[in-house]
């Protein structure tokens, strides 16, 4: 009986929740920009996902950059910087149409400065490494 007692308690404590892997998320479509991210949250965390941060973007569905519309894409783009700003676990993800020539050149240049300037503001407080290197004996592929 008291062999019996030890298979249940062992299968009681293997059988228990294991804690959360971190997740970074991608590529996360927020179509309804804050709202959209915090119903993602919410989702995440009632899945149990230790979610760090995510890549998100405003396009895609039923929301389309199209040709022609230079001004609104920049629009866009510059809302969900400003998304970005107040969520910094967020990766901004903008886009352009290729069809919109050297007005698509000009907004890749554009968001990619901005990008870089404020991942140089978010590296003066924070510790960064280069892809490969080893922290505290162990490697890291994403630091």
């Amino acid at each position: 009986m008291r062999l019996q007692t030890i298979l249940f308690t062992l299968v009681l404590l293997l059988a228990g929740k294991s804690p959360a892997q971190q997740v970074f998320d991608s590529h996360v479509h927020l179509w309804e920009g804050e709202k959209s991210l915090r119903e993602y949250k919410a989702q995440a965390k009632t899945a149990g996902i230790d979610l760090v941060g995510c890549g998100g973007m405003w396009f895609g569905g039923p929301n389309l950059a199209l040709s022609g519309h230079p001004e609104q894409i920049r629009a866009s783009n510059d809302a969900h910087f400003a998304l970005a700003k107040k969520h910094p676990e967020m990766l901004p993800i903008a886009t352009v149409h290729p069809y919109d020539g050297q007005a698509a050149i000009e907004e890749v240049t554009r968001v990619a400065q901005a990008w870089f300037q404020s991942a140089q503001v978010a590296s003066a407080h924070a510790e960064v490494r280069p892809l490969g290197s080893t922290r505290a004996g162990r490697r890291h592929s994403c630091w």
